[in-house]
């Protein structure tokens, strides 16, 4: 079971990477692109800048159901995929627009483990607080004791 829940959360920090990597990669080879979507569509109009917001929202929400799915427990640790899905998504978009701003002046795997630490810390976070309640939680035994 170990192993399992191992495999998954690095197929969780792979997939993570390579999405993080798509983003910034698309960022850098289309300056203007990142330009617009980053800046220009909040200053161009209010509907332009709602559509945006409406956008950038709905990938939160499948980032955080996505997190959900993966990490069902989290609640019980009074934690919330949805506000944790939209720090993840909020940090890589200020990420981007801080290095669009910078001219693309870090590397894209620079970037892309600066924001991966993110979902990192995530996985490590949720594994400490699986392990912590399973110490806690009395074990029953179905052996009968040995002097009895």
């Amino acid at each position: 079971m170990v192993q399992a829940v191992a495999a998954v959360e690095r197929e969780v920090t792979q997939v993570a990477r390579a999405s993080v990597r798509a983003y910034f990669a698309t960022l850098r080879q289309e300056p203007l692109l990142a330009r617009v979507l980053l800046f220009d569509v909040l200053t161009i109009g209010a509907e332009a800048g709602n559509r945006s917001l409406m956008a950038t929202t709905s990938f939160g929400d499948m980032v955080a159901a996505i997190i959900e799915d993966l990490y069902p427990e989290l609640r019980r640790h009074k934690l919330d995929p949805h506000w944790i899905g939209n720090a993840l998504v909020g940090a890589a978009v200020f990420m981007a627009m801080q290095w669009v701003m910078s001219d693309f002046k870090d590397p894209i795997e620079h970037m892309v483990e600066n924001c991966a630490v993110l979902v990192d810390g995530l996985v490590a976070l949720v594994r400490a607080q699986n392990e912590t309640r399973a110490a806690a939680e009395p074990r029953t035994s179905k052996r009968k004791p040995l002097l009895g």
